[in-house]
């Protein structure tokens, strides 16, 4: 049961949007979907909680172009490092897209990939984050300085030790894993 009751706000160009917490749900193979709660750290990454928030809802969606984690699957997992996700246009993890356009400029990366359960946008090399985003399954302070860390789970950890059993060396999970819902929580 969630015992964190803090709130989080974003500020959009029409309205401020109060928000406490997002969440996903990732199936992983046949088995029923779990339900993992992220916190956002809108105090320090706003425009990178924005964008993963309205994500999440997909209230940004247009006739041509889906801005949505529904349906997305995680195409890497790499046993004592990360689960990627979040390619919404390729689905293979050559596609980003965000609210704001293609990608958007990284915001000042102000935590660490310190402990396990954190949630981090991925890079593209150019200093640019779109859609994709990794869990940490543990310290991965070799990418502090790389990825933007923005928010953690605070509920429902169980999914990283699942995520962590359908590892690879080369990444490729050995079951699908997808997200087949996602919103906020109010």
């Amino acid at each position: 049961m969630l015992t964190d009751s803090s709130l989080f706000y974003s500020f959009s160009k029409q309205t401020a949007v109060k928000v406490q917490l997002v969440f996903l749900d990732i199936k992983i193979g046949t088995e029923k979907p779990k339900r993992v709660i992220i916190k956002l750290f809108y105090d320090e990454m706003p425009k990178t909680c924005e964008n993963f928030r309205a994500l999440c809802t997909g209230e940004k969606s247009n006739p041509y172009v889906k801005l949505n984690f529904k349906d997305v699957p995680f195409h890497k997992v790499y046993s004592n490092f990360m689960a990627l996700g979040g390619d919404i246009l390729n689905k293979d993890g050559t596609g980003q897209c965000s609210i704001y356009g293609p990608t958007f400029k990284a915001e000042p990366k102000r935590f660490k990939h310190d402990q396990r359960g954190l949630i981090s946008m991925f890079n593209d090399g150019n200093g640019n984050i779109g859609s994709q985003f990794f869990f940490t399954f543990t310290d991965c302070s070799w990418v502090d300085g790389l990825h933007s860390v923005f928010g953690k789970i605070v509920e429902d950890y169980s999914i990283l030790d699942e995520l962590e059993k359908i590892s690879s060396t080369n990444g490729a999970p050995k079951k699908l894993v997808r997200i087949v819902d996602s919103g906020v929580i109010m």
